[in-house]
């Protein structure tokens, strides 16, 4: 975080925000952490950084920045904060069933591309695989498993 006085941040201030809207540490006052929260929670959603720029007065469009998201300090201090928001997703979850040497190499390529990687035995799980609470739809941005990709043990 960058500032320019006044304002109640401090350069270098830090805030995690959750999923839910909550956030821990400090971003500014109240005129500042309900944007913060909103532009936290849209990078959440796209997994997109941002910055953000709070100030008194938007700039001209000649000293516009591309990707910088220009807020009105609605508070009295008439400072300015630029707040970069970066969000920090789980790993896409890759969930392989069997010990073939297809599902070996299948897990190898998923875990060096970043994926969380669960290999399951069906034979060892007693001829059918574990039941998994899955995900409905395509969920990978948030770690969850397509809907379909597994089955409980058969009825």
């Amino acid at each position: 975080m960058a500032v320019r006085r006044p304002t109640s941040a401090r350069p270098g201030a830090r805030g995690l925000i959750h999923p839910d809207g909550s956030i821990e540490g400090f971003v500014g006052g109240s005129c500042a952490r309900p944007l913060v929260i909103r532009e936290g929670l849209r990078a959440l959603a796209d997994g997109q950084p941002r910055l953000l720029r709070i100030s008194k007065e938007l700039p001209s469009d000649s000293r516009r920045g591309d990707g910088v998201i220009d807020e009105i300090m609605t508070c009295h201090s008439g400072g300015t904060l630029e707040i970069y928001v970066e969000p920090h997703l789980p790993a896409p979850a890759l969930w392989i069933a069997g010990t073939s040497p297809i599902a070996s190499a299948t897990a190898e390529l998923g875990a060096a591309m970043g994926y969380a990687v669960t290999v399951t035995d069906p034979v060892a799980e007693g001829g059918h695989l574990p039941t998994l609470d899955l995900v409905a739809g395509d969920d990978r941005e948030r770690g969850g498993i397509p809907a379909g990709l597994a089955s409980g043990p058969p009825a």
